[in-house]
């Protein structure tokens, strides 16, 4: 029954009472999700400068640069190490995209972390990869570059020989055969990429076919 006019009735009164209460507790939940929604996208917004700051390329990863170019070769006639000039010499030939295994130093007293050729079919990395696995993996990243900057469309067929160095991660020098068009023969290309130990991906460097490798006697 509805109350005179002029006069409250309790049960209508607590009934006002407990609906402005739990308008409040809605609206205070309401506000305490949106604060946590905001400390939540805070939070991710700083995961994902971490993550950029842990993977963003470094100054000696920029693309298409060839970190051998306007070097030169110094046999440093100070070093009394026959086998260590004779390695050096054919890092700098190849630009260390051919350094095989008789080049390196054997007796020599001279420590090195340098070029080292790739065993492709052998066991390479973590999980269970093969040479031949894990530089196929860097190799696609390098083509995607290259197809990407370059507006080509370039296939791997197979990798030829690797050769790594890993004082910080691995940097590998790939030489690889691809077709530059579908129908195309293979062709011969090489291309660096790198992954240093604290980096997330791998950074692709350089790519070209192997005949713009300059000429060094």
């Amino acid at each position: 029954m509805a109350p005179k006019s002029g006069k409250f009735d309790a049960t209508d009164l607590e009934t006002m009472r407990l609906a402005t209460a739990i308008v409040e507790v809605m609206k205070a939940d309401s506000a305490a999700k949106e604060d946590l929604d905001e400390e939540e996208e805070e939070e991710e917004e700083e995961e994902e400068v971490i993550e950029e700051d842990t993977d963003s390329c470094e100054s000696d990863q920029k693309w298409d640069v060839d970190s051998f170019k306007d070097v030169e070769f110094n046999s440093d006639g100070e070093v009394d190490d026959e086998e260590w000039r004779r390695y050096v010499r054919q890092c700098y030939k190849s630009e260390g995209f051919d350094v095989a295994v008789d080049f390196l130093p054997k007796s020599s007293t001279m420590i090195y972390t340098g070029f080292n050729p790739v065993k492709l079919d052998e066991y390479f990395g973590p999980p269970k990869l093969t040479g031949r696995a894990y530089m196929e993996k860097m190799v696609k990243v390098i083509i995607e570059k290259y197809n990407e900057s370059k507006g080509k469309n370039l296939v791997l067929v197979d990798i030829v020989r690797t050769v790594v160095k890993m004082a910080d991660g691995v940097k590998a020098y790939i030489t690889f055969m691809a077709r530059e068009s579908p129908d195309g023969e293979p062709v011969e290309y090489q291309g660096k990429a790198e992954k240093k130990v604290w980096q997330k991906n791998i950074h692709p460097i350089l790519c070209r076919p192997a005949s713009e490798q300059r000429k060094i006697d």
